[in-house]
């Protein structure tokens, strides 16, 4: 696992996977590329947790040296089956079991590029790729032809998100301090620019247009990669005259109570592998509106459920928000493609793929 901060969708997953009882039919060593808190997370789950500082990717005696402990510590675990995670992980994880000659499988969590890492894993061999949605599984495929990839969504824990158990729509906005009246768009989301927030700012003025007691609410924190975007969103908003309607909440613990306390929910992602947050909101029954190409189109599926709009047309944007408030509550089947993504799916399936691959039971 090259990551050990629990930030991300990838490493949630990491974590669903192996405190399921699916997980419990294989014997497992986490191994991590670097320290941090995911570490001491795993280990509660997994007895054989370690980490192996791995360095920079292009120091290439550290990566041999990483790799040399993946090795000697697989040996000893007498492994059957090396599984990593992300493009990274195969980077070492891959060239261990292509020396120890036993089968590699890794998960795809991103688009493939032609960055050196995407390079670099296309052409160390793996007995499969798992991707995290169909179409990131055909991108892998036209990246790399004749790989054996197959598709296994990711998956939420639907208790968090059952509206059951949140507090209601109204309750949410009064102990958020969020207006008690008038419709909520909101978005979460790392603020990285790939994930939109500009966009849904820019059609903000057309959606006040029609609907002007609108409140836009905007949960994430910066990204250490892009800090400057966050100060970006504050001069846009403030540039087009909506300051006032508009809540930047930062990075939050209680996602739940904030998305519960929402009328339409935007997810504005430039080609989005999967869009596990898409998940989340139906689970709660909201109306979604995501961009098209991207993983949200397999999760709406051919349901009537969810709209897809262009990523960056503002204007198409406003006007499925303002439709979407026209027509007030998401459909009751909303829940129901919610539930096709369960976490316990999510791991069984991973779980059942492993067991097709390994000799026997053993992991690392």
């Amino acid at each position: 696992m090259p990551s050990a901060s629990p930030t991300g969708g990838a490493e949630e997953a990491f974590c669903q996977l192996l405190k399921s009882d699916a997980a419990k039919t294989l014997s497992w060593q986490a191994m991590f590329l670097e320290p941090g808190p995911l570490v001491e997370i795993v280990a509660q789950w997994v007895d054989r947790t370690t980490v192996i500082p791995s360095g920079r990717t292009r120091e290439v005696w550290k990566w041999w040296y990483a790799v040399d402990q993946i090795v000697a510590r697989t040996k000893a675990f007498d492994t059957d089956l090396m599984l990593s995670w992300m493009t990274k992980g195969h980077v070492y994880g891959g060239l261990a079991a292509w020396r120890l000659g036993i089968p590699a499988v890794w998960y795809q969590m991103g688009l493939p590029d032609y960055g050196f890492l995407e390079r670099a894993s296309r052409q160390i061999p793996s007995s499969a790729i798992l991707a995290c949605s169909e179409f990131v599984a055909e991108e892998q495929r036209k990246a790399q032809p004749g790989a054996n990839v197959a598709s296994i969504p990711l998956g939420v824990d639907l208790k968090r998100f059952s509206p059951e158990l949140l507090p209601s729509p109204r309750t949410a906005r009064e102990q958020l301090n969020l207006p008690v009246e008038g419709p909520i768009v909101g978005i979460v989301g790392r603020l990285q620019r790939w994930k939109g927030m500009h966009v849904l700012l820019d059609a903000m003025p057309d959606v006040l247009s029609n609907y002007p007691t609108t409140h836009c609410v905007v949960v994430g924190g910066p990204y250490p990669a892009e800090p400057e975007y966050q100060s970006e969103l504050f001069d846009q908003a403030a540039r087009l005259g909506i300051t006032d309607q508009v809540t930047f909440a930062g990075a939050r613990n209680n996602v739940p109570v904030w998305m519960q306390a929402m009328d339409v929910f935007v997810h504005a992602s430039f080609r989005e592998p999967f869009g596990i947050v898409v998940v989340e909101a139906l689970a709660l029954g909201k109306p979604v509106i995501a961009c098209a190409p991207g993983g949200p189109s397999q999760i709406f599926g051919s349901e009537a459920v969810g709209t897809l709009v262009p990523f960056e047309d503002s204007k198409q944007l406003s006007n499925a928000i303002c439709k979407n408030i026209e027509q007030g509550e998401a459909a009751s089947s909303n829940q129901t493609i919610a539930r096709k993504f369960s976490h316990e799916t999510f791991s069984t399936d991973v779980v059942d793929f492993l067991h097709e691959h390994a000799g026997s039971a053993s992991l690392a």
